[in-house]
Formats: C-alpha cells, structure tokens, sequence
C-alpha cells in the first residue's frame, strides 16, 4: 500500500513597486508563494529592473522536488525621455517679414514655455535682428530645451550709376549697380555691369537682391534730339561772290563744321 500525499499547488504572487515610470528609473519586482524563475534569469523572490521601453516581466513559481508550478507577469509601462525638434517655417527673413517656429515632442505631453513668455507648440515672430528663441518643453520625466536662430538679412540699398546721363541716339550706355549680391536690370539681364542701347529716352531699372531681401532703383536716361543743319538758298551771278552760312539744331553743342571745300 502506497500513501501519495497531495500538496497544494503554489499560487503565483506578483507586486511591483509601479508600474508606471520614466526610462531609466528603477522598478522592484516581488514575487511570492514558492521557489522563483523570472524571465530575466534571476531565482530571488525579489528583483530590481532599469527597463527602457515598456517591458513585461514574468515570474514560474514552483513548489520544490514536485511539477506542480504558476506564473504570473506584469507589464512596466516606460514613458519615454522628452526629446524637442524646433522647425522653421523660413529660416532667414528679411526685417519687417515674420517667420513660424513649431515645436514637437517625444515622451508627452509635454508643456512649453518660449522665452518670449509663449507657452503654446508654435509662436510667429518677427524680429529685427537675428535672434535665438528658446523654449522649455516639460513633462512628466525630466524637460528639455532647445534653441533656434531666425536670422534677418538686412534688405539691400541699391545704387545705379551713372546716376543721369543724355545721350545721342544709338549710343550703348554701361550701367553699374551695387549694394547687393544678385542683380537683374530691365533688358533682362543678370551681369553687372550691364549694357543697354539706348534710341529714345528710357528708364532703366535694376533689381538687386540679397538672400531673399531685395531693393530696386530706376534710372532715367534721355536722348538729344535729332541734329539738324540749315543752309539758306541764295541765287548769285555768275564770277560773284557769295557768303553761305549754317544754322545748327538740336543735337548736343557746341558744333563744328565741316565744308566740302575744305
């Protein structure tokens, strides 16, 4: 006759100190109702564990020198570190233009304070001056800060020479721009200096730009009249003499003359 005797099957217990933390913070797990094997390799009823990301633990309690076992796991939700990214709408402007910065974050939700006193996700500014704006992001582990230049290119004073000028008919006139990078005149061209023919009074125009911050300036150019020379008709004998002279117009004097007999 054999006598087996029955012993009650061990009943996994599972407590955690929370069950909710931030990456990198330590969380004690303990298990009770027999002998211990985690997930982890460890064989204590007790252990400590840094998880990163949110992990389950699992923990086979057995009663010893039988098959007779449970298990029970629990889950450690990690919430991650915040980490903040500004982007620009533009990151350059010219003085009086706005810009939009925006903030977006990990391990939320998050709060933000800017160091205008903004405490929104996107702020528009306008600044005169190239600027850093900063903003604090906070949450529930740890905050973050990140800063973000807007620069403001000073718009560019354009001058054009020569500053007047009067011009026979036909005449290719050199005009020269400056103050600024990148230039585009009137004629369609993109050189500078630049070279116009001029056949009737004409305004030139230059478009000189910096970045994205431009300034124009125009330039009048005029033309002389036609140039006309008057001779009178006299009718004389035949040996006589006779005296000849010319009237001179329009053009630009003072005149010269030149006569076929030399």
């Amino acid at each position: 006759t054999f006598t087996v005797s029955m012993g009650a099957p061990p009943i996994a217990l599972l407590s955690t100190s929370q069950d909710s933390i931030c990456s990198g913070d330590t969380v004690k797990l303990t298990a009770g109702g027999g002998s211990y094997v985690w997930n982890t390799g460890a064989t204590t009823s007790v252990i400590k564990v840094v998880p990163l990301i949110t992990t389950s633990y699992t923990v086979h309690v057995f009663t010893p020198n039988t098959t007779c076992q449970d298990s029970a796991v629990v889950t450690i939700f990690v919430t991650p570190t915040i980490t903040s990214t500004v982007t620009l709408s533009t990151d350059s402007i010219c003085p009086g233009n706005s810009t939009t910065l925006t903030v977006t974050s990990s391990g939320g939700p998050p709060n933000y304070l800017w160091n205008t006193g903004a405490t929104t996700s996107t702020i528009t500014v306008n600044p005169a001056f190239t600027t850093t704006y900063w903003v604090i992001t906070s949450g529930r582990c740890a905050n973050d800060s990140i800063g973000q230049v807007v620069t403001v290119i000073p718009t560019p004073t354009v001058t054009i020479t020569p500053v007047s000028d009067t011009v026979c008919k036909g005449t290719v006139v050199t005009f020269s721009a400056t103050g600024a990078t990148n230039y585009t005149w009137s004629n369609g061209a993109t050189t500078n200096p630049a070279i116009f023919t001029v056949n009737s009074d004409s305004t030139i125009t230059v478009v000189g730009k910096t970045g994205h911050c431009k300034d124009s300036v125009t330039q009048k150019v005029y033309v002389y009249s036609n140039l006309v020379a008057t001779v009178p008709k006299d009718t004389i004998c035949v040996g006589s003499k006779a005296i000849i002279s010319v009237s001179a117009s329009g053009g630009h004097g003072p005149y010269t003359y030149t006569w076929n007999n030399g």
